[in-house]
């Protein structure tokens, strides 16, 4: 008995030696590491450049910050925790309210459009489980439209003219942030993504025969909080 005893115990142990690697396997293999993927995000966010300042009544730059709500896409090829790809955003919906309002002839409103594009990398600290956070860079174009619009007149057909007058700046942007995204399905992501920088607008300020002219020329501090839904497959 004391004989069977031993031997039963070596054969456990034996079955036991060989049964471990067999599960780390398993659990090796139940986690592949995820091979390269695409990831498009559209994004909302909210753009501050707290130097930019506001039209004044008498048409000089006045102080304050101009807030925009842009939206935008990212587009990126990840390959283990390295993300590369481009962004473009357009900021269609203006927070800020100019106390510009024209003359009493010919009243008038002024806003800033910015549209943004540029190629942009991230690094991923986290990569495969349900929450990655990274840190990114992005440098690249941003334009900027100051629209001034005639706020009285008859609604005529577009052919014969339109109210408002659009002065195009051209300008470089550069931006550093970090984040995160939740993987709320394997196809799918939700991030935040916070980034600092600067505008440039290094070029001479262009101006209408009327008066109206471009109001941002110089270096500006900007600030963007963005929130995204993305689509996540591997390629």
């Amino acid at each position: 008995m004391h004989v069977l005893k031993r031997g039963l115990a070596v054969a456990v142990a034996f079955v036991c030696s060989l049964a471990a690697p067999s599960v780390a396997s398993a659990d090796e293999k139940s986690e592949p590491a995820p091979g390269p993927r695409l990831h498009a995000m559209i994004e909302v966010a909210s753009l501050v450049l707290p130097t930019a300042g506001v039209l004044e009544t008498n048409r000089t730059i006045g102080s304050g910050a101009d807030l925009q709500l842009p939206i935008g896409f990212h587009f990126h090829y990840r390959a283990d925790r390295l993300a590369f790809g481009a962004t473009a955003s357009l900021g269609l919906f203006a927070l800020t309210t100019s106390p510009y309002a024209g003359t009493t002839d010919l009243p008038r409103t002024h806003e800033k459009g910015f549209f943004q594009i540029a190629p942009e990398g991230r690094y991923y600290f986290t990569e495969g489980g349900s929450w990655e956070f990274f840190v990114g860079a992005r440098a690249g174009l941003v334009m900027l439209a100051d629209r001034y619009a005639n706020a009285v007149g008859n609604t005529v057909p577009s052919n014969y003219g339109v109210k408002t007058v659009s002065i195009r700046t051209e300008g470089l942007q550069g931006l550093v942030g970090l984040g995160g995204n939740w993987r709320m399905h394997p196809l799918f992501t939700l991030g935040l993504d916070l980034r600092g920088g600067a505008f440039v607008f290094p070029g001479a300020q262009r101006c209408f025969p009327v008066g109206d002219c471009g109001t941002m020329q110089g270096a500006y501090p900007v600030f963007e909080l963005g929130v995204s839904f993305g689509i996540l497959r591997g390629i």
